[in-house]
């Protein structure tokens, strides 16, 4: 599990909250606020102690927010924002904001996000900056009290979440109220929209609000911002949550609170718990508004890593890439060829196959063929010198089975008849009469056997289609055998 401490500094107050990412997302495990027994922007190490003291169990990563870091607003080209990455667009950023940072550019710690598009050819770009000398003694102190500094967040950009916990997506509006001064920010998904500060107190929004109205100035910048669906969000000092009956109804104005297992957050804690939310999300671009000393990683490795070995190194592999590109390419055109050949090769199994289908139905032909011949030979030669008796015979068959498999010739007046009948009822019907008949002697079924034959008929397309339906129709042949004895 993710986990992360978040600190914020002010004058008369130390915060502090621990938030965890887990299976569940993001989770508040604990929150604290301590009265200040120092003064100045950064924390003292008795304060550190005493905060970590109260806080068992708290994780040693931990992000800050301090209004120490100035947070400004840049339009940019676009076509230039997206020609301009990473650390090539920090740079470039750098000394376009060269009037409003704390101190010389070179002497600053920057970090930056888009907002929103201006018009179609400029971006607003937040630029966040602190300076240097100043992160490392909070790094210092840090470091001492045992915590390993990540990040420092400007508190505007952090507040300005609150609205959106825990999904952060959509959009929110939020009213941040401190004793000397307000702030209105809105963002949507993820991105800070806008923001104005004004120079009101605490005080001089509660006397308008005495009367259920708003105060012009805040009034104004509500109309500037187009309050979204979701009201505005307040985020009022400790012991101040009863503000909002200050504030007229159509706002829709709502005291911010985050879950946690000890008891909720009051709204307060907005910017540690976005500062700990963005420092734990999986995107890159929510976490580089904040500022760090961290080296680019190419400029890492160019100062541990000595760049004439690397070069050989590289040629190298070079070298073998292109044996190894080689080698695939003759590999996949082989193995191209192999599959043309296999075709071919089932190609003419296919044809030996047919080639002895055909001559099995060939030989299959011949022999009835043969047996044809035997029939009219027999036809020619028996049938001419015993009209008498099989003329009534064959013209008794005939009624009842449409085709005559194989007549044989037994000698003395006797034959074996095979043939076939579409049903049981059709053989016992031609042994019937042929047992009545005057000239047989008698009718004797040798055998009886059961076929299923299948037929395929191919119909015509139906309306609305293309190609031909075909049909399987099966049905049963019964093959039989009689012994007849005929008499002159």
């Amino acid at each position: 599990m993710l986990s992360v401490l978040a600190l914020e500094v002010t004058e008369k107050r130390l915060r502090a909250l621990v938030m965890a990412r887990g299976l569940k997302g993001l989770q508040i495990s604990q929150c604290l606020s301590l009265e200040r027994t120092a003064t100045g922007p950064f924390p003292s190490l008795e304060e550190l102690d005493n905060l970590l003291a109260r806080m068992p169990g708290a994780p040693k990563n931990m992000v800050v927010v301090s209004s120490q870091v100035t947070l400004v607003s840049l339009p940019l080209e676009l076509a230039r924002l997206r020609a301009l990455r990473g650390e090539r667009l920090k740079e470039a950023l750098r000394w376009e904001a060269e009037p409003y940072l704390p101190g010389p550019p070179l002497e600053c710690l920057l970090g930056y996000e888009e907002g929103r598009q201006v018009s179609e050819a400029l971006q607003e770009v937040w630029v966040s900056a602190m300076l240097r000398e100043e992160y490392q003694a909070l790094k210092g102190v840090l470091g001492e009290a045992g915590l390993r500094l990540l990040k420092v967040y400007p508190p505007e950009a952090c507040f300005s979440w609150a609205a959106l916990y825990p999904r952060l997506k959509g959009e929110g509006a939020v009213l941040y109220l401190e004793e000397e001064r307000a702030i209105l920010a809105q963002v949507e998904e993820g991105r800070l929209t806008y923001l104005r500060t004004l120079p009101l107190t605490l005080e001089e929004i509660k006397a308008f609000g005495s009367a259920r109205k708003l105060h012009p100035e805040v009034a104004a910048a509500v109309e500037e911002m187009a309050l979204p669906p979701g009201g505005l969000a307040l985020i009022l000092p400790e012991g101040e949550e009863e503000f909002r009956e200050f504030l007229p109804p159509r706002l829709e104005a709502r005291p911010l609170s985050f879950p946690c297992p000890l008891g909720p957050c009051p709204s307060c804690f907005a910017s540690l718990v976005e500062a700990a939310a963005r420092q734990l999300s999986f995107r890159p671009s929510w976490q580089a508004i904040g500022v760090d000393d961290r080296l680019p990683l190419w400029t890492q490795i160019t100062r541990r890593i000595h760049l004439a070995p690397l070069m050989a190194l590289l040629v190298v592999f070079a070298l073998f890439s292109g044996h190894y590109l080689a080698v695939k390419y003759q590999t996949k055109r082989l193995a191209a060829r192999a599959e043309v050949l296999r075709a071919q090769k089932e190609e003419l199994e296919r044809a030996k196959k047919q080639y002895d289908e055909l001559k099995k139905e060939e030989e299959k032909l011949r022999q009835e063929q043969d047996k044809k011949e035997r029939q009219l030979e027999f036809l020619r030669s028996e049938y001419a010198l015993e009209p008498r008796r099989l003329s009534p015979l064959f013209a008794l068959v005939s009624q009842e089975i449409p085709s005559i498999r194989e007549f044989q010739p037994l000698g003395q007046g006797a034959y074996r008849l095979t043939a076939e009948a579409p049903e049981v009822g059709t053989i016992n019907r031609l042994v019937t009469k042929l047992q009545a008949s005057p000239w047989c002697a008698y009718a004797l079924l040798e055998k009886i056997e059961v076929e299923e034959k299948s037929e395929k008929i191919t119909l015509p397309p139906p309306p609305g289609e293309a190609s031909p339906k075909t049909l399987e129709i099966k049905r049963k042949i019964y093959k039989f055998t009689l012994r007849i004895q005929v008499t002159p």
